[in-house]
């Protein structure tokens, strides 16, 4: 379907376009150059089938009320049911919109609640994007009971309006959403592995240069969030892992709102050098009058690209200070102990935490570390793998000798 004008509008009380229904059937769905597409459902990669979808600067609205199935909204499914697998691009300004007025519906990658399992992925490229509105919730689900990929780049969008947005939610599914270049996801609330406190799949957001903005965005126990360049706007908790390092540098984390680590949730601080003889480390930054709470956090301070412990130790910036920061009102960058009240300390805030350190160069041994202020280990050089050989000819040439030893020492007795 392409051109100005150009449309398939479906109207009635069960509109559906599938795009590749069952096993061995393959095709696709292309929408492109102003063109429109309007119906209630869209299912892509449906029990078997592979099919995919391009939107190339061109429009598809989904809306209305499924009447030969109970409780179904508008929405599009990318990828369900046994070996169905599906694809979906929206590129160059291109629109999705999903509205609800008068039953649930949504965006639902990997699986839906008819069709377990499925395998699907959605990109949003150049400005496009994606929005869910309407009296009804519309969730989007990246990994509901299948694997989904949601990859966000270019400046592009999505927004569930009443809706949530979940990364893994059902348990055994795997769901993995990707936002760079300033792109953002909005929702009333955002689980990655959980589903408002209640453990789910296993879910992965990865922010370069990308923003998660809600009420509550929750990491459970097998979720993970990545930040190279991201900023979180609302109440992080976290349960599972929050990663400051993507993955060969450190990264920086801002959250308008408030920091909440529940206990077994981890939190990887890195240390990479900064080409200058000194050393760079990951942020995770509080604006000005956001509130935290570290406590029974699992710290991993990780040393990247052959950063010397040793030396940053001795270079004075081993301290919480040089990884935890505030915005003050002005925007300068302040360690966080400067947002301290009421008698705070790092101690306190750290008071049932624990402290790790982790090297790809260095054995590091023995690490203790206090939260306000010091730290103390063994270090010592992993061998490099020409080390390693060395090391296992000479233990070679050990064990030939002594087993010739052996081998004379009957030749001996009899002598004597």
């Amino acid at each position: 379907v392409t051109g100005i004008g150009s449309q398939i509008a479906l109207s009635g009380n069960s509109d559906l376009i599938q795009v590749c229904l069952g096993p061995g059937s393959v095709g696709s769905f292309n929408v492109l150059s102003g063109a429109s597409v309007a119906s209630t459902n869209l299912v892509i990669g449906d029990r078997g089938g592979n099919g995919s979808a391009l939107v190339d600067g061109a429009t598809v609205s989904l809306s209305g009320y499924r009447s030969d199935l109970a409780d179904q909204g508008a929405g599009t499914t990318i990828g369900r049911g046994t070996d169905g697998s599906g694809s979906l691009t929206l590129s160059n300004n291109a629109q999705l919109t999903i509205v609800n007025d008068t039953a649930h519906g949504g965006l639902s990658i990997g699986g839906d609640r008819y069709y377990s399992g499925g395998t699907g992925s959605v990109s949003l490229l150049n400005g496009s994007s994606i929005t869910s509105s309407g009296a009804y919730a519309g969730n989007v689900t990246v990994g509901y009971s299948g694997s989904g990929t949601l990859q966000m780049s270019g400046a592009s969008s999505l927004d569930a309006g009443l809706g949530s947005i979940y990364v893994g939610r059902m348990s055994g599914s795997n769901g993995t959403m990707i936002l760079s270049g300033a792109s953002s996801a909005t929702a009333t609330y955002l689980g990655i592995a959980t589903d408002h406190g209640i453990d789910a799949g296993n879910g992965t957001v990865v922010l370069t240069l990308g923003s998660l903005t809600a009420p509550t965005v929750e990491v459970g126990t097998n979720g993970i969030l990545i930040a190279k360049s991201g900023l979180v706007t609302g109440a992080l908790i976290n349960r599972g892992t929050v990663v400051l390092d993507p993955p060969a540098e450190p990264g920086t984390l801002t959250i308008d709102g408030s920091f909440q680590n529940q206990s077994g949730g981890r939190l990887v601080l890195d240390v990479a050098p900064d080409g200058h003889s000194g050393f760079t480390t990951s942020h995770l930054v509080f604006t000005h009058g956001s509130t935290f709470d570290f406590s029974g956090a699992l710290v991993t301070f990780d040393f990247l690209a052959g950063a010397d412990p040793t030396a940053f130790l001795a270079s004075g910036a081993f301290v919480l200070d040089s990884f935890l920061n505030s915005l003050g009102p002005d925007g300068v960058l302040l360690g966080l102990s400067s947002a301290f009240t009421n008698g705070q300390t790092y101690g306190s805030l750290f008071s049932a935490s624990q402290f790790v350190a982790t090297s790809d160069q260095y054995n590091i041994q023995d690490f203790m570390f206090s939260p306000d202020g010091t730290a103390s280990f063994e270090v010592a050089a992993v061998p490099e793998p020409s080390s390693w050989v060395l090391m296992l000819l000479g233990l070679f040439g050990v064990a030939w000798a002594g087993r010739k030893g052996i081998r004379r020492d009957p030749e001996m007795s009899e002598m004597n």
